[in-house]
Parts: structure tokens; sequence; C-alpha cells
């Protein structure tokens, strides 16, 4: 008799499990908009609450596994890590239980693997982020394929082609072995007419601080003008938003922009996270004030992503008060680190093995010219004219010269000091001339958009260096429009 009743019991569950099915109901957007809003609290009270209310909305699985993601990117906690890893196969199955041919099924599934290849590119695995990206294409190309109509997939589309269009050359392998293309054209159109769609249709209104952050991610990595991108009234409060100009402002050198966009964020009272702190303490630093709020994010960050880099920008700070020593001692905390996950990580570990203690004019040069300070950025650059010390101070100087000149709008003379980072640096294992190419062709591509081409080809051919992937990808970003 038990056992007859383990049995039933076993079939009700597995029948429940196969009839579940994806419903876009009021829980599903209350938990959706809780997590674009970083409420965790919500989140996980609506999830419990909803979940017995909804059993068999897979919607929920769906919403779980992207509540997981979310926090390991944001948060950067390796017990966040690792539970995403534990239940990820769980997810994935009850994700796979329902219709194939469902268009929210083959939305969520499309969706699900592309968080999955995010993890693990993170996570340095790129065999598996691959695998994973080529699932997520696989997905979204059968759902345009049997439900055109079906706006959602649009989205993961403009997230696909924009990484697609991205990958640098040193990643192509990747790209191929995931059978994919796609060019940031492309990525930009599927986005216009995203946004059309949900504009007319208003059936995801909810999404629209999402579309919004990718929309503004994408222009950043073409270093276009956020101006051009709109808010509307009903979002621009929402906390995505504030983060998504943060970012953006970071990118574009406005460090006053981005403290206005961290206030915002905290007028909201969404739930913090340590590269919170980190943005807000970089854009301090940048505008000619203490970086004491790194030491305010190191104690809050559990993880390794920028704690490298925090550690180099208090030791800046140290140098240019004019304390070697302690420049050396945070230098020395770098090399005691075990993870360098991020570009500017190893970039932070590289000085510190190279033992070479920035020049302090040409140092505040670049601290000013990343804070959009660019008159102070030029005059601090030639306090150091006559103590630079070998060919790789010289072509420093020269780029931090040319962007200083190109933040201040005079685009004939920075390309000329980026001409000659290039002639200097090319066979440096720095930075220095890769970037030089990028800006130079950035600033010719109006005026004369094949020789900017031309420099945007010689991005990729430049040595090894610490910020290689990201300048190798915008490149190949530009050169694919």
């Amino acid at each position: 008799m038990l056992r007859l009743c383990c049995f039933l019991i076993g079939l009700i569950s597995l029948s429940s499990l196969k009839a579940g099915e994806y419903l876009l109901s009021s829980g599903v957007r209350q938990v959706w908009e809780a997590q674009l809003r970083f409420d965790w609290e919500k989140v996980h009270g609506a999830l419990e609450t909803v979940t017995i209310q909804e059993p068999d909305n897979l919607f929920y699985a769906f919403l779980e596994a992207r509540t997981l993601f979310l926090k390991v990117i944001l948060h950067d906690n390796p017990a966040d890590l690792l539970q995403f890893r534990l239940r990820n196969q769980e997810h994935l199955e009850k994700l796979e239980s329902a219709s194939k041919e469902s268009a929210f099924s083959l939305f969520c599934l499309a969706e699900f693997h592309l968080q999955s290849s995010f993890i693990h590119a993170r996570e340095s695995e790129p065999i598996s982020a691959a695998r994973a990206l080529r699932k997520a294409f696989h997905y979204n190309d059968r759902n345009r394929e049997r439900h055109p109509d079906f706006t959602l997939q649009l989205k993961t589309q403009v997230v696909l082609q924009a990484l697609a269009s991205a990958i640098p050359n040193s990643y192509r392998w990747m790209a191929d072995l995931a059978g994919i293309s796609a060019s940031s054209r492309q990525a930009l159109q599927t986005l216009q007419e995203f946004r059309s769609t949900l504009v007319n249709q208003s059936t995801y209104p909810f999404l629209k601080p999402e579309l919004h952050f990718i929309e503004v991610f994408i222009a950043t990595q073409l270093n276009e003008n956020i101006r051009a991108i709109a808010v509307s009234d009903d979002i621009a409060n929402h906390p995505l938003v504030s983060l998504s100009q943060m970012l953006h402002h970071q990118k574009q050198r406005n460090a006053r922009a981005v403290l206005q966009a961290y206030q915002q964020f905290r007028a909201t009272k969404a739930s913090t996270f340590p590269y919170l702190f980190y943005l807000q303490a970089e854009a301090l630093q940048n505008s000619g004030r203490s970086a004491a709020s790194f030491r305010y994010f190191l104690l809050n960050s559990h993880g390794n992503w920028f704690r490298a880099s925090a550690l180099r920008k208090l030791a800046w700070e140290a140098l240019l008060l004019g304390n070697p020593n302690e420049y050396t001692r945070r230098m020395q905390q770098i090399l005691e680190l075990e993870q360098f996950p991020s570009e500017e990580d190893r970039q932070a570990r590289r000085e510190a093995q190279l033992q070479r203690k920035p020049l302090p004019g040409l140092l505040r040069s670049r601290l000013l010219a990343d804070g959009g300070l660019y008159d102070e950025a030029l005059m601090a650059a030639q306090n150091d004219v006559h103590q630079l010390r070998d060919r790789y101070d010289s072509t420093e100087w020269h780029y931090r010269r040319g962007r200083a000149l190109q933040g201040l709008n005079r685009g004939t003379e920075a390309v000329a000091c980026f001409d000659q980072t290039i002639a200097l640096g090319q066979k440096l294992p720095e930075y220095f001339a890769a970037s030089a190419a990028l800006q130079a062709g950035i600033l010719l591509k109006e005026k004369n958009p094949t020789l900017a081409r031309n420099y945007w080809r010689k991005v990729g051919r430049f040595p090894n260096h610490p910020y290689k992937k990201s300048l190798d990808a915008k490149a190949e970003a530009f050169l694919s429009l």
C-alpha cells in the first residue's frame, strides 16, 4: 500500500511537471520588476508566495535562475556563484520540461543559456561560454522562425547581436565554435524595432528600464552620445536607469555626472552593491578629491573583481600625497592576491610586478582626464615633460596629451599625439598604442571614414597588453558598422 501511494505521488508529481507552462501573470511581472529594482527581499518574498499560488508556472524557475545570475554579476559574492552553479541543472530541467513549441519556453531557454554564457565567460571558462552562447542563439533563432511576431525574443536578439559584433579577434574561434555572427548595426536596428513595438503595444511596460540599460550599453560600446537616448518620465527615477547612467558617464570620462547618477541611485532606496562604491570612489578620485572611498569598497566586497584595481588607486593617492612607502605597501598587497579577473586588476598586477612608479604629473593627468577635467590634465602632463625617463614615459606622455586634447575637441592636435604614441609604443607590451589607434579612428570616423577604419584595424595588431580584449572588441564593433 505504501509503495502504491509513493508511486501515485511520484506519478502526480511527474504529471504536474509535464503539465508546466509559461504564464506571464501579474506575479511574474511583480517579481521581474523587483529584480530590475534590485529589491532582493521583495523578489524572494514574492517568489515564495506566487510559486505556491501558481505551482505549474515555469516562469518562476526562470526568474529564480535570473535572480541568482543578477546577484552573481552585481554582488561578486562567491556564495551566490556557488548557488548559481548548484541549482543550474535543476533550473534547466524545469525549463526544458515545457513544450519546445511555446514562444515563452524558447525565450526563457535562450535567456537562460545567455546568462550561463555570461557566468562562464566571467569565470574564464571560454569553451563552456561558447557552448552556452551557441544554445542561446539556437533557441532564439528557432523562436524567430516559429514565432516571428513574438516581441519578447527581440530583447534576447539585441543582446546576442551586440555580443557577437564585439567579440575580439583573439576570441573569434569562440564565435566560430558557437556558430554566431552579427554586427553592431544589426543590434541597433533590432533595438529600434523592439523599442517601437514596446511603445506601440505596451505589452511589456515593466521592461522599459531593462531596454534602456541595453541601449545605453550598446551606445557606450560604440562611443555614442547618451543625450541621443531619451529617458521617458515613467522610468527617469528608476535605479537601473541611474546605474546605466553611471556606467556610461564613467566610459565617457565625466566624473561629475557619475557622482550625480550615484546620488540618484541612492535616492531610489534600491539595494546597493560593492561595485557602486567602486564607481563612486573612482569618480571622486578623478575629480581631484580623496580616494578614501576605495577602502569602503574593499571592506564591503566579498569577491575578487576590482580588488587589485582599488588597491592600485589607493597606492596612486599615496604617491600623489608624497608617500612613496605607502605606495609600495599597497603594491605589495596586490602581489599577495591570487585572482585578477578584470582588465583593471591585471593592469594593477602588472604595475606592481614592474615596480615602476608612475611620474606624478602623468598620473595626475591620467586621473583628471578620466574625470573630464581636460584643461587641468593637459597642464599636469606638461609638468613632467623634462622628467621623462625613457621610451615608455615618452609614449605615455604623448598619449596623455592626446587624450586631453581630444577631450578639448582639438582633434587635429590629438591625432598628431596619437600618431606619435603609435610610433613610439607599437612594440611596448602596454595599451597606449592600441588605445591611441582606437581613439584616432573615433576622431576621424566622420571626416575620413577610410582612414578611421585603417586606425581601427591596427588595434588588434599590437602586442599583448592588459586591455587587449576590450580594446580589440571595441575596434571590431566599429569595423562592423
